[in-house]
């Protein structure tokens, strides 16, 4: 099973927080269940099945994000970012979308590869550039990116955890925010700013 790169994107790519390093029990559900999970490499884009949900995944520190990749029949894809390290995450639940007739139609009449490949291209490697930034630097190449990506929920996840690690709530606070508009039933982001107002 090889998953693209354009396709994580377009269907739906979202960056899971976390914070501890020990290894940790991740118990893994969807709607509707018997979705087909993968475990996915995003810097080689190697794939291991976890196999059907609810299942268990044994998560251990890493120094590279791991990806979380659920298929079923008749749903669009959908991939979970699990940045390191690792925490206390319990459970993950995602929400897959059916495919709808008019929407699949339309998928097909659109060749998007060229664009989501220039995305995703900035966005993979983004947590790894801002860390190796200087502040001012990381500050200027966010502000640049925003101008393109200030209405794709990913960008905002990852400049939200970004500030968080750098213990600046509150920007940490902005960006997550900025994510539940875009996409207000996103879980993760819920789950920051609840962490980030219980500090």
């Amino acid at each position: 099973m090889m998953f693209s790169r354009s396709n994580a994107l377009l269907f739906g790519v979202l960056l899971l927080v976390t914070g501890c390093v020990s290894a940790t029990d991740i118990n893994i559900k969807s709607v509707p269940a018997g979705a087909t999970v993968y475990l996915r490499n995003p810097a080689n884009g190697r794939t291991t099945k976890l196999g059907r949900t609810p299942t268990v995944y044994r998560s251990r520190s890493s120094t590279a994000p791991q990806s979380l990749v659920f298929e079923l029949d008749g749903y669009v894809p959908r991939e979970v970012l699990v940045a390191t390290p690792y925490s206390a995450q319990a459970n993950i639940a995602v929400t897959l979308s059916a495919y709808s007739t008019p929407w699949f139609q339309t998928l097909l009449r659109t060749d998007m590869s060229k664009e989501v490949d220039s995305i995703l291209s900035q966005l993979y490697d983004l947590p790894i550039e801002l860390e190796q930034k200087s502040d001012s630097e990381a500050e200027r190449m966010i502000k640049t990116l925003r101008e393109n990506f200030d209405n794709l929920a990913l960008f905002h996840s990852i400049v939200g955890q970004y500030y968080y690690k750098k213990k600046d709530a509150k920007k940490a606070k902005i960006h997550f925010s900025r994510v539940l508009k875009i996409k207000p039933d996103d879980v993760e982001a819920t789950n920051m700013l609840k962490l980030i107002e219980s500090l």
